[in-house]
Formats: C-alpha cells, sequence, structure tokens
C-alpha cells in the first residue's frame, strides 16, 4: 500500500513540477504506466514475501497461504497506484503528494485493526473501522 501510494504519487508530482511530464497521466509514453504498474508489482511481491519470511523467521506466525494471495496484491497495486495517479492530478508540489498520501493511508492503518483492536476504539471510530474493512 504504501509504496503503490507513496511512490506513484510523489514520483509524478516531482515529474511534473520539473516540466518532464506535462499532464498526468502523461500522454507520451502509454507503456511508461505498464512499467510503472509492472514495478510497483514487483516491489509489491518482494515486500510480501519478506514479510510473510519475517513473520514465520522472528515471530514464529503460522501462515496459511493461498491462492488469493497473488490476487490481492495485484488488487493492491491497482487500486494504490490509482489513487495515488488521483492524487498526482489535484497537488501541485511533490511534498504535498506525500501529505495528501499520509492523509489517506494514516487514517486506513490505524483503523484497520493492525495496531489496535478495533474492539478497544470509541464506537464512532468502530463504525468508521467497519465500514473502511467492509465488514458489519
Amino acid at each position: 500500500m504504501t509504496a503503490s501510494l507513496f511512490g506513484h504519487g510523489e514520483l509524478n508530482t516531482e515529474l511534473r513540477q520539473k516540466g518532464v511530464i506535462g499532464s498526468c497521466p502523461p500522454r507520451h509514453h502509454p507503456h511508461d504506466w505498464i512499467c510503472e504498474l509492472l514495478y510497483q508489482f514487483i516491489l509489491a511481491v518482494i515486500s510480501t514475501i519478506a514479510m510473510l519470511l519475517a513473520s514465520l523467521r522472528v515471530f514464529h506466525v503460522s501462515l496459511q497461504i493461498n491462492a488469493w494471495l497473488p490476487v490481492f496484491i495485484v488488487l493492491d497495486v491497482f487500486a494504490f497506484v490509482g489513487i495515488g495517479m488521483i492524487l498526482t492530478r489535484f497537488v501541485r508540489e511533490a511534498q504535498s503528494a506525500a501529505a495528501a498520501a499520509n492523509a489517506i493511508m494514516f487514517p486506513m492503518m490505524f483503523l484497520s485493526g493492525s495496531f489496535f483492536p478495533i474492539e478497544m476504539m470509541p464506537g464512532f471510530l468502530q463504525t468508521l473501522a467497519r465500514i473502511l474493512l467492509c465488514t458489519t
């Protein structure tokens, strides 16, 4: 999530700021977008493998990996690169792109239940977390 959102949004905003690309998406090389998605996909695969290996070796977590893992990695890359593309349209500077990405990413991280159990959150945050997680 982080690599796709920050990498794409910040990179393209910086390129537009420097005048390398005139618009987003750039109209001169459509293959650049395919390369960017492929690059983000490779980063996501490497990151996922590193996290899974660390959880096995360091924390002795019992993992049940199935065929849905690659599907979710692909969906992650498409979703967050897409959000990065949308952010690039609205921000003018690379630093602003990072701030905008943080404004999207941090609520999602903290309301996902990975840092604090959802059950320990105040009622209104539990409702918001369940909306983000699409659960009832």
